[in-house]
């Protein structure tokens, strides 16, 4: 999840038939997939509702009670009619989606490169969101590298910009987005020749101010049991867990990298 607007006063009846996780509530939002709604009860009688918003390429399943990829979930968004080919993202600078049928599918372009509705994925070096999803199929995965013609960078899912070199006789054309004899492509104005950022978390629960939640900026709904929190170190019994639904059933790719700090 990507987003949560702060908690303000609601009628009741919006979370009339939510389902309920260790005392709080879910429910599907009302017009947009990428939302969901949250619900909590005090002892009172008042109720305080949040809207939450998936991350880029990701539906809310009240079935699974976690965002999923939204070509996965019945819920056609924009692209009912199918009248729309695609969309670009409201949460992700990169992020666009492509209309199949009435079903949705989240597309992300290179890193710093940002996703404009006419001419695609362009050069954007102030464009630095993650995205979690792939780099389009219709989107080149290239770019040239500043003075070296001969040379072109590839993204490479889960490895990132890949160094390559064009075969003999020919250079890179970024209007071709490959190799060509001909070559001599203008190297595009601010274009970024950086590497990628270094790694960041997925999830980051660091338990700061005794509480149990992700702070990676990605709002991972967690499922808490258990589990104590006295300063900044959560305690476990035997019988406590954390459960985070997003990552069940998910590839990892190649490395996946767990740190645990514990005595």
């Amino acid at each position: 999840m990507s987003s949560t607007s702060p908690p303000g006063p609601t009628t009741p009846d919006i979370c009339d038939g939510c389902t309920m996780v260790n005392g709080v509530g879910y429910k599907t939002h009302w017009s947009d997939c990428s939302k969901f709604i949250q619900c909590t009860f005090r002892p009172d009688g008042s109720t305080t509702v949040y809207i939450k918003t998936c991350a880029h390429g990701t539906f809310w399943d009240q079935s699974q009670l976690a965002c999923n990829h939204a070509h996965l979930v019945d819920c056609a968004g924009p692209c009912a009619g199918g009248t729309l080919q695609r969309y670009p993202s409201d949460t992700n600078c990169r992020g666009y989606w492509v209309c199949q049928g009435d079903r949705s599918r989240g597309y992300c372009c290179p890193p710093m490169y940002s996703y404009d509705i006419i001419r695609g994925c362009v050069p954007d070096s102030s464009c630095l969101d993650d995205c979690g999803t792939d780099v389009g199929p219709d989107t080149c995965d290239k770019r040239p590298v500043a003075g070296r013609p001969l040379q072109f960078e590839q993204y490479v899912t889960r490895q990132g910009w890949v160094l390559m070199t064009c075969a003999a006789g020919t250079s890179y054309n970024t209007i071709t987005c490959s190799c060509s004899i001909n070559g001599g492509g203008v190297f595009p104005p601010n274009s970024p020749v950086s590497l990628l950022p270094d790694c960041q978390p997925e999830l980051l629960i660091p338990f700061n101010n005794g509480q149990v939640k992700d702070e990676s900026g990605n709002n991972n709904y967690l499922q808490v049991e258990g589990v104590k929190v006295i300063g900044d170190t959560g305690y476990f019994d035997g019988n406590s867990l954390i459960r985070v639904p997003r990552f069940s059933n998910l590839q990892y790719g190649d490395t996946v990298i767990i740190s645990l700090r514990y005595k």
